[in-house]
């Protein structure tokens, strides 16, 4: 825990409050976030602070966030419940995979198969061929042109000789329609993922639950992401694998609902 923060003009600062949580997503990358509130805030005069640990100090710079622009489009015909639910059943899938590919996983071919006994959704709707294609791939097989491009080119990505590990400030509020108000905070690059954090104010259910959240950069590369939960329901991240590409310039991240899509374009290069 941090014993002291300061920042460059000498000035202390006090931590308030905060918020923790495990992360236990397949059992093999387990961690421990950690949330706090500092005050007072830093003027804009603050170039960076200093946390001092049992471990030494670690200096954190503040920079202004970077740029970002929001757009949202309608889909049409909108998506019935059933095909929303399979969309995000298969990009959940997908995650599973890349976080461990060595790790099997049941086909998903059975939940497909299911919705198309009960006349869900046809046999021939292009989420049940993706459906078949992801088995096939995971199988071994080539990520076909039947997959959604953000997938496919998930699935396809060779492994970077590195991956973009930095801290970017976001300050971004989003009003998706089909879901509650996000207010994203900051990218955050690990070394085997990307994370965008977030905070919510909103009634509207469970923060994230209903959306399929993708992303692509200006290389071509696909990322696919998967919520978790800090501290409650209104506060999380989302994260995305593979790891962003270290020569990625700009990043588009997709928030999918029912009915709308909303994209954030992030400029990275600063």
């Amino acid at each position: 825990m941090f014993t002291d923060v300061i920042d460059d003009h000498g000035d202390r600062y006090r931590l308030l409050g905060g918020s923790s949580g495990a992360s236990d997503s397949g059992g093999k990358r387990q961690r421990w976030d950690l949330r706090s509130v500092l005050g007072p805030p830093p003027g804009e005069d603050v170039s960076w602070l200093e946390f001092h640990t049992s471990g030494g100090p670690v200096r954190a710079r503040l920079e202004p966030p970077v740029a970002t622009a929001v757009s949202a489009r309608k889909l049409e015909p909108a998506s019935s419940t059933a095909e929303h639910y399979l969309a995000d059943q298969l990009h959940d899938h997908v995650w599973l995979h890349l976080l461990d590919p060595e790790r099997p996983l049941a086909s998903l071919e059975v939940i497909a198969a299911a919705l198309v006994s009960v006349n869900a959704i046809e046999a021939s709707h292009p989420l049940v061929v993706a459906v078949e294609t992801v088995d096939a791939t995971i199988a071994g097989g080539p990520a076909g042109p039947t997959l959604p491009p953000v997938l496919a080119a998930a699935l396809k990505a060779a492994p970077a000789l590195g991956a973009w590990q930095q801290v970017a400030a976001l300050g971004l509020i989003v009003d998706h329609p089909d879901g509650p108000s996000l207010g994203f905070e900051a990218l955050v690059g690990h070394p085997d993922r990307l994370a965008a954090h977030f905070v919510s104010g909103s009634d509207r259910g469970s923060v994230g639950s209903h959306l399929v959240v993708t992303a692509t950069d200006d290389l071509g590369d696909g990322y696919v992401a998967h919520r978790e939960i800090l501290g409650g329901i209104e506060e999380g991240a989302f994260h995305f694998r593979p790891p962003l590409h270290p020569d990625a310039g700009s990043l588009t991240i997709s928030l999918q609902g029912p009915s709308s899509v909303i994209d954030i374009g992030i400029d990275l290069q600063r």
